[in-house]
């Protein structure tokens, strides 16, 4: 807080002293006391002081609040994106079961699962952070095995097991991904 109250500081100091030395202020200033032939009056100046430290003020708010806007866009874009990864993991996820018990089908089924799992932890990796796609990548020891028994019986039900519960995770990322929806804009 008191790094974010510093760089506020900042920058409406920054603006402040564009505004009051800003050749546009000097112009006028320099106008009037060469044409009145006297010095501008105290009282105009701490209110053309006080204009530029409340234009200021404005123009810092108006700054870091774009900052947020774009944020939060980006963030939904991401998200987005991430959604429809998710989605066609999904879709992987079910065409791996289905094809289980066929083995010509279940090569081919388990390369498409693997080339969505790549993409992802790329993506993750290159978009939001090495840490989030080790979560998403990384197999966990608690992670039950399906109920239905039925799936124990294909070879594969351990690896797609597994797939299944990235694609899990994956939502749990995209949550964190999202903007935060409390402070709305």
């Amino acid at each position: 807080m008191q790094a974010d109250i510093v760089e506020f500081t900042k920058s409406v100091v920054s603006y402040w002293g564009s505004f009051l030395t800003g050749s546009i202020i000097i112009a006028i200033i320099w106008i009037w006391e060469h044409y009145r032939g006297e010095a501008i009056p105290w009282r105009l100046v701490v209110l053309v002081a006080c204009a530029a430290l409340a234009t200021s003020v404005f123009m810092a708010w108006r700054e870091q609040h774009q900052e947020l806007l774009k944020e939060r866009a980006y963030r939904a874009r991401e998200a987005d994106e991430f959604a429809r990864l998710r989605h066609s993991a999904q879709k992987r996820y079910y065409e791996w079961w289905e094809a289980c018990r066929d083995p010509a089908k279940v090569g081919e089924a388990k390369k498409a699962a693997e080339e969505a799992r790549v993409r992802i932890v790329e993506k993750l990796k290159g978009e939001i952070s090495e840490a989030e796609a080790d979560y998403f990548n990384t197999p966990r020891m608690f992670e039950p095995f399906p109920a239905n028994r039925n799936l124990v019986f294909c070879p594969e039900s351990p690896l797609i097991n597994e797939f299944g519960y990235r694609i899990q995770r994956l939502g749990e990322i995209i949550q964190r991904i999202l903007p935060d929806r409390r402070h709305p804009t």
